[in-house]
């Protein structure tokens, strides 16, 4: 039997010697994000203190929103959990300045000279030069949730009304796997595969399975029956979706049952109960669209030399509307999806049929990406995979319009002045990388990071389109190998918000990564200390 990739679970978790300057030269050029203007919900400003020049202060609003099938409540930060800080460049060096708390979700930085600075905020920095600064986020599920400090479960299985289990039919099992079955929540942080084509008969319309470990990507929360906490199950087939002009068979994987199951409580003190019986979710939808995966190829072999593309995906998913254009989360859940291997990079017409469970209210989404490979040296048949092309837009507003990369990665990446994509060691002093903009023009932002930048808590930096520069934060640039991965962002609803934490959570948006060669910062080096202020 032919093991087959797990393409709901890709999709979920898919989607970064030195010299110092002088301290005398200018600081990088962070450009200023959008002045996102007072909160509404803000109140007044504080009085200025006797020693504080108001023209001087730096006045930050940051809110929580979170989104769940309930709504989205609102919830100020709280700046004792989630600590700020901000830091004014001087030449490669970054001086603290002190803050204090204002009104509620509200913290306060004065004498704050004109010019660029850093906030810190959690492990994520935002650079930029506004007085008014708008650091609010948008998170998936309800506020206060626990978490259990684990990331599998034992689980009690107990599936009736499946659709008869199958196995691929297609001569390339990649393109799309046979059935499979995931388990995710809205109300809290929750996914994972349950059950991979392999691992039931093919015909199997039943499954009972007490005792079950269940991996998760992420750590396990507890579930709270009094707060509504739930699990949903999809069940996923394959389906053919006509033939490519050669005859060669064109598949895709489908939502085809699912149940959503009554709320629970979950805290480890026994076995995760998945009891239920699925309901068929009729396809009552189609997608006709102009895939140009070929277009994603090319930018995939531009964000490093020697790069290479990863299987191409194309994904329907539903997700909760937000304000404006924002929509959380865009990456699931999956309603049908296509995936075409890196060496069938063909652009594709075709016309995906598909059904939807979830209310009418939902907004409906398309995404479009590949994941990069990395080689490890230069020259090297050896890779790491990481960085991506994405394309995200609303199903009702393609209307038959190519599906193609909005934005191109960024270019000529320098590290200290130096090809950012050899490996390099740092010998000294803080790191400084640059870059030019992509080719198609400045994009609305970017985010940097050694790590996914699209992935929270990784530690990234935000920073306005019309940046070239940046100094990274000592803390960021942990000893040991990394690599630095810089995306481009372009989005129309990015560049209006005046969030520039929000750089993943717009549509329309595309996104491009460029990704450095291995830099690595031994762990004898000295950083100069940050300069408090007085």
């Amino acid at each position: 039997m032919r093991r087959s990739l797990a393409l709901p679970l890709l999709l979920c978790m898919s989607a970064l010697g030195c010299s110092t300057p002088e301290p005398s030269s200018p600081p990088p050029d962070a450009g200023p994000f959008p002045d996102a203007g007072p909160s509404p919900d803000a109140g007044p400003s504080p009085d200025a203190g006797p020693h504080e020049d108001p023209a001087l202060q730096v006045r930050i609003q940051r809110m929580r929103r979170y989104h769940s099938p309930g709504g989205i409540e609102m919830r100020p930060e709280d700046f004792e959990r989630t600590p700020i800080s901000l830091f004014v460049a001087d030449g490669s060096s970054l001086n603290e300045v002190p803050g204090r708390i204002g009104g509620p979700g509200e913290f306060i930085f004065s004498n704050v000279p004109d010019g660029i600075y850093y906030i810190k905020v959690g492990p994520d920095y935002v650079v930029t030069r506004a007085r008014d600064v708008d650091l609010s986020i948008n998170l998936m599920g309800r506020p206060d949730v626990r978490l259990q400090g684990r990331s599998s479960v034992q689980a009690d299985i107990l599936l009736s009304d499946l659709e008869p289990w199958r196995y691929s039919p297609f001569p390339t099992p990649p393109e799309a796997p046979g059935s499979s079955l995931e388990i995710l929540s809205e109300e809290v942080p929750f996914f994972t595969l349950l059950a991979r084509s392999d691992e039931l008969s093919e015909g199997q319309t039943s499954w009972r399975n007490s005792g079950r470990n269940v991996d998760s990507p992420d750590t396990i929360p507890v579930f709270e029956r009094a707060r509504g906490d739930r699990l949903w199950v999809h069940q996923y087939a394959p389906r053919q979706a006509g033939t490519l002009p050669d005859g060669t068979p064109l598949g895709y994987i489908s939502l085809v049952r699912a149940a959503q199951l009554p709320p629970l409580d979950f805290d480890d003190s026994q076995l995760m109960p998945i009891h239920g019986s699925l309901q068929a979710v009729p396809s009552t939808h189609s997608l006709s669209v102009d895939w140009r995966v070929s277009a994603f190829k090319t930018l995939a072999e531009q964000a490093h030399p020697g790069a290479r593309a990863r299987p191409f995906v194309l994904s329907i998913v539903t997700t909760i509307s937000g304000e404006a254009d924002v929509r959380v989360p865009t990456n699931g859940p999956i309603l049908a999806a296509m995936l075409r291997p890196p060496t069938l990079a063909e652009d594709v017409q075709t016309t995906l049929v598909y059904g939807n469970p979830y209310p009418s209210s939902r907004d409906v989404l398309v995404r479009a990406f590949v994941t990069l490979r990395i080689p490890l040296a230069p020259g090297a048949n050896q890779f790491i995979n990481t960085g991506s092309i994405q394309w995200v837009g609303r199903v009702a507003d393609l209307s038959g319009l190519p599906i193609r990369p909005l934005v191109q990665p960024p270019r000529a990446l320098m590290a200290d002045g130096a090809d950012g994509y050899l490996p390099r060691t740092l010998t000294s002093g803080p790191l400084v990388i640059s870059w030019q903009a992509p080719a198609d023009g400045a994009p609305d932002g970017y985010v940097v990071s050694f790590g996914a930048p699209s992935y929270e808590g990784s530690g990234r930096i935000f920073l306005a389109g019309d940046a070239t520069s940046v100094v990274i934060p000592q803390d960021l640039f942990t000893p040991g190998a990394s690599r630095l991965h810089i995306d481009a962002i372009r989005s129309e609803g990015y560049a209006r918000s005046g969030q520039p934490m929000t750089a993943y959570d717009h549509v329309p948006r595309g996104s491009a990564t460029t990704v450095s060669g291995v830099l690595t910062r031994p762990s004898a080096i000295h950083f100069p200390a940050a300069r408090h202020g007085e």
